[in-house]
Order: structure tokens, then C-alpha cells, then sequence
């Protein structure tokens, strides 16, 4: 397990160095936030799902480009930050997008991980 210096020594590495050294540094980013996609993806949908792990992946990249290291304070911060809003974006719109609310959810004997699978199925 990284500790916070590790991964921020990992995004120096990142913006800092050659493609070789920053791909390996990105491939370590990765592994050190797999725990907290994991964790969220429990959070919202209760479930593993292989491909909220892959979006999630894909959203930890795009949050690592996007990143001002020489402004913002601490990585970390940052991208838990940004993929408890991800995570949270995703599940009210599968909730908002088939249009149910907690009522009818409850009416119909529906869970909102059900409403995960019927957004995934169609």
C-alpha cells in the first residue's frame, strides 16, 4: 500500500518524466486508487461491476491528466474528491434516467442496484 508521499512522488513522476517512467508511474497511480473505485462502487450500487471499474479507471486517468500538480495541495484530496462526485453522477442518472423515484422504488419492490441492471441491459 502507497502512502500519500508515494503518490505524490508518483504524479511528479508523472508530469516529470519521460513516456516510459510516466506510464509506469501512471500503471502504480492506478493500482493505489483500484481500492477506492472499489469502495465507491459498494458505496452507490452495492455490487462489483467490471465495467464501473473500467469507467472509473478511465475517469482516475482523465482526473490524473487534468491535474495543476504545482497548484492544488494534495493528489489524494483531489481525486477522491472528483470520483465521489463521479460515482454519485452515475447513480442518480441511472436512478433519473429510467425516471423512477424512491416511492415507486419502493412500490414496485425495486432496489437501485435493480435500476443499475435494467440501465445496463437496455
Amino acid at each position: 500500500m502507497k502512502t500519500y508521499e508515494d503518490v505524490e512522488n508518483l504524479v511528479k513522476i508523472f508530469f516529470e518524466s519521460d513516456e516510459f517512467e510516466k506510464n509506469i508511474a501512471l500503471e502504480e497511480i492506478i493500482d493505489s486508487f483500484k481500492p477506492l473505485i472499489v469502495k465507491l462502487m459498494m458505496k452507490y450500487f452495492k455490487r462489483y461491476d467490471e465495467d464501473l471499474m473500467q469507467d472509473g479507471i478511465v475517469e482516475l486517468i482523465q482526473r490524473t491528466i487534468d491535474y495543476d500538480y504545482k497548484h492544488y495541495n494534495k493528489f489524494s484530496a483531489y481525486i477522491k474528491n472528483f470520483m465521489e462526485l463521479y460515482f454519485r453522477r452515475v447513480y442518480f442518472k441511472n436512478i433519473y434516467q429510467n425516471n423512477l423515484t424512491n416511492d415507486e422504488l419502493y412500490e414496485n419492490d425495486i432496489s437501485q442496484n435493480d435500476v443499475y441492471d435494467i440501465e445496463i441491459q437496455s
